[in-house]
């Protein structure tokens, strides 16, 4: 068989036969298969590398997960503080001042909303007075920067 005959069939030849002609090379003269070791080297540091690539790529994942789940820990609190800064404030003005819904009373007779706090956050406040039941809700919220797509809220309700 000619290099030209060669040639021909590898271009007709399968993938897997391919595969097998590039890591052996068939001897035309004895018609048997003989071991390329240049090809396999090449084959094990592919398949190696890969190995490798696709472990780091986990660890990383499971790394930026827990980091992703750290800051959310800390934007809760600072929206848990908002909340009862919110529910500190309604209660105090209410209950010290008189001063929430005095002319109108019923369902959501005082309405604040974003009102900011010191610690970054910000809290909405919901009032109703109704048959003597006083209901204060109050949820605070944190948001990490301006238009940022994560807001972490929490929230308290009060009945008295």
């Amino acid at each position: 068989m000619t290099n030209s005959e060669s040639r021909r069939n590898l271009q007709t030849a399968t993938p897997i036969e391919r595969f097998l002609h590039w890591v052996f090379l068939r001897d035309s003269d004895l018609g048997v298969w003989v071991y390329q070791k240049q090809g396999i080297t090449l084959l094990l540091v592919v398949v190696l590398l890969s190995a490798i690539l696709s472990i780091s790529i986990g660890i990383f994942n499971v790394v930026y997960g827990e980091f992703r789940i750290s800051g959310e820990v800390a934007d809760s609190f600072r929206a848990l503080y908002a909340a009862d800064e919110g529910i500190e404030r309604t209660l105090y003005r209410d209950r010290q001042d008189n001063a929430i819904c005095t002319v109108i009373q019923g369902v959501d007779c005082f309405v604040a909303v974003d009102v900011p706090v010191r610690s970054g956050g910000q809290y909405s406040v919901r009032v109703s007075k109704e048959g003597g039941v006083t209901a204060v809700v109050v949820a605070g919220q944190n948001r990490e920067g301006a238009n940022a797509a994560r807001i972490v809220k929490r929230g308290f309700q009060v009945r008295y």
